[in-house]
């Protein structure tokens, strides 16, 4: 039998993929198969298309994680603006008689703006952390006192850290994402 490539050579062995006859010139053993170098260049534009299609599925992950973190990262600001002004407004509508200085009023504004801050990123932190348990938990009858519980929960991790920390994380994912 004759190379299907080198009319004048002699085969030593048959492409694995396609079948034809190859000489010793022609052969390449890749992973203990012998390819010819019509199937070599297709396997090698096949794992190209492969990778390219891989890559643009990474990115289009990456942007849905990406607009989640945005989004996640907007509420956060949101609901904290949201409460800043309550707590403003129903400070500053105590009754004079009550005698709470106003030193004492913007501390407590910033404690409690704070505190609902960082109970928002406690709740981020503990989701991602028992997402799925937390779901099942917080389901049937009595479901809203657990949820209840693990509201302040949340609010005690956030603020000892855990909201902090879960803060910082998204915004190094958005600083990585753009």
């Amino acid at each position: 039998m004759k190379c299907y490539y080198h009319i004048d050579d002699d085969a030593v062995g048959m492409c694995a993929r396609c079948g034809k006859a190859l000489c010793s010139v022609c052969a390449e053993d890749v992973g203990g198969a012998l390819l010819c170098p019509g199937c070599i260049a297709l396997a090698q534009e096949e794992e190209r298309l492969r990778a390219e299609q891989e890559a643009l599925e990474t990115k289009a992950e990456t942007r849905l994680v990406l607009k989640s973190v945005k989004k996640t990262m907007l509420w956060s600001w949101i609901v904290t603006a949201a409460f800043a002004c309550f707590c403003i407004v129903g400070m500053w509508q105590v009754p004079s008689d009550a005698a709470i200085p106003t030193l004492a009023k913007i501390a407590i504004c910033i404690l409690m703006i704070y505190f609902v801050w960082s109970g928002y990123w406690g709740r981020v932190f503990i989701l991602h952390r028992w997402g799925r348990k937390v779901e099942k938990l917080t389901g049937g009858e009595r479901g809203w006192i657990l949820g209840l519980v693990l509201l302040f929960v949340a609010c005690f991790v956030g603020f000892y850290g855990g909201g902090i920390y879960q803060y910082l994380k998204y915004r190094k994912v958005i600083k990585q994402g753009d």
